[in-house]
């Protein structure tokens, strides 16, 4: 469903994740190491676990937060290719031979790097004229962090596939290495409305970028 408001301005409505990415940002603020990851299932709501104290001035208590904002959730995945798991979740390549047979696999080391992290969802909007259009929501995270090792779940094929999926908590700080209009902040929301505009992003990821909005003039 989608709907414009009576003052004309642009509404949407997304419905479902299409890829997660994760990359290095550099002091330049340009971003390398750029990886795209299929797989994203869900990603639970952030909450912030920076302490804030009560201030009692002018006859009046006032909220304060103590430390800048520590923003913690968490995601789920149906695959974990290599790149995610080495370089986000922090997990070493293992080989070993069972046999005759050469296997590998991964395990944790408890060191997790410091990535920058986008997901991007899919939805659909109305522009300013009543016309039905895409949208894209990208979430971005520029200094993102696993806090937890990667759980898995799974279950035995009953009536079904049952598909295992992966679960691991995730930590957002802000860093002065992105701040669009001098706000710095953990998390970031960015909507992309228009066919052109959609197809243009969309353009940017298949060529292997992570298209992370820079501040407008």
């Amino acid at each position: 469903m989608v709907a414009t408001s009576l003052d004309g301005t642009i509404k949407s409505t997304f419905h479902g994740n299409r890829l997660l990415l994760t990359g290095t940002l550099g002091t330049d603020g340009n971003f390398t190491d750029v990886n795209h990851h299929l797989g994203l299932v869900s990603v639970d709501a952030f909450e912030n676990q920076a302490k804030a104290d009560n201030q009692y001035a002018d006859n009046e208590t006032w909220p304060v937060a103590s430390a800048s904002p520590v923003m913690q959730g968490s995601v789920t995945l149906m695959q974990m290719d290599d790149k995610l798991r080495t370089d986000f979740f922090g997990q070493a390549a293992v080989n070993a031979t069972v046999g005759d047979a050469s296997v590998s696999g991964f395990a944790d080391t408890g060191v997790y790097p410091q990535r920058a992290l986008m997901y991007v969802t899919d939805g659909i909007a109305k522009d300013a004229n009543g016309n039905v259009v895409k949208s894209l929501l990208i979430t971005f995270m520029p200094n993102a962090q696993c806090i937890s090792t990667p759980q898995k779940k799974s279950e035995t094929d009953s009536d079904g596939i049952s598909v295992v999926t992966w679960s691991a908590d995730i930590q957002a700080t802000s860093t002065e290495k992105y701040a669009p209009n001098s706000v710095q902040q953990p998390i970031y929301e960015f909507q992309v409305v228009g066919n052109d505009a959609v197809n243009s992003v969309i353009a940017q990821i298949k060529s292997g970028k992570m298209p992370v909005p820079t501040a407008k003039g």
